[in-house]
């Protein structure tokens, strides 16, 4: 186990695409959700991305995020990084992970919960819902 200190989730949010600038490093989140609204279940999203920022970290981690299938309490897909070094606590990590081929095997609540060197630091959720969606207007 590493002796790196439990960083703080600031924000975790589910998006389309990431774009990193190549001058500034700044990120562009494309598409943020919280539900998907597909027509029939079993479904498999080809791609998502999750975008992370984080405080209080020093030091190496690996991170991990696991989609959980809430009610069943079942995991149904996991995604991990290569080891990342966070210079000091008094700055922010911001973690992006790209998820492939994401199954959503039922409807319902979904958390994508992320661990840090194995421990739990947080959560985002998505639900799925019997598309089509509906209409905002």
């Amino acid at each position: 186990m590493s002796d790196a200190p439990i960083p703080t989730l600031l924000a975790m949010l589910l998006c389309d695409q990431i774009i990193i600038e190549a001058g500034s490093g700044k990120k562009t989140l494309v598409g943020l959700f919280d539900s998907m609204h597909p027509p029939e279940v079993p479904f498999m999203l080809p791609s998502m991305w999750v975008y992370a920022r984080l405080s209080d970290a020093e030091g190496s981690y690996v991170f991990k995020a696991e989609i959980v299938h809430l009610d069943e309490d079942k995991i149904v897909g996991t995604a991990q990084t290569a080891p990342i070094t966070a210079p000091h606590r008094l700055g922010f990590v911001d973690l992006t992970l790209q998820l492939q081929m994401v199954p959503f095997v039922k409807f319902g609540k979904y958390e994508f919960q992320l661990h840090a060197n194995g421990i739990y630091i947080g959560r985002s959720t998505l639900t799925v819902q019997k598309g089509p969606r509906p209409d905002l207007r």
